[in-house]
């Protein structure tokens, strides 16, 4: 009897003292960021019609509303992936 009482209090303080130790790092994980390109779909405004007989100014103006507005476009995306 006195040996059972003996083998379970060394189990006991056997696994006491293997529990308080601390743990080994086995692996040591480093997160790196990364930026992923993301295909995004975006509605093109409409290009303003090139008629060779069409020497007003006004096609120059409609060409650069469209710049403006592609240029806004840009802008936009540009502040969503930032």
């Amino acid at each position: 009897m006195n040996l059972v009482r003996i083998s379970i209090l060394g189990l006991l303080i056997l696994l006491i003292v293997s529990c308080s130790t601390k743990p080994t790092i086995l692996y040591k994980t480093e997160y790196k960021e990364v930026k992923v390109p993301v295909i995004v779909k975006i509605d093109r405004p409409e290009r303003p019609k090139y008629l060779s007989t069409d020497t007003n100014p006004s096609y120059l103006l409609k060409v650069i509303t469209y710049t403006k507005k592609l240029e806004i476009l840009i802008d936009e995306h540009n502040k969503k992936a930032n």
